[in-house]
């Protein structure tokens, strides 16, 4: 898979991840932010590591899809 490719597909990933995150933030208020959003990107990691990321880099395309880190 070409670099681009998998840059677009790791977004993509991120993209669900922090739609999903939101949707049970939005149900369950009072939860930890960790309790929630933990099993959601551990359920990603298989997919993030069969395209060569690290899930560091999931963690920061979540952070510039929420413009909480600046994209470089």
């Amino acid at each position: 898979m070409q670099d681009v490719e998998a840059r677009n597909a790791l977004r993509n990933i991120a993209r669900r991840c922090n739609e999903e995150i939101t949707a049970k933030r939005k149900a369950n208020p009072g939860m930890n932010c960790d309790e929630i959003a933990r099993p959601i990107f551990n359920g990603a990691m298989g997919m993030v590591k069969q395209l060569g990321f690290t899930p560091s880099h999931l963690y920061l395309e979540v952070g510039i899809l929420n413009k909480r880190i600046k994209e470089r």
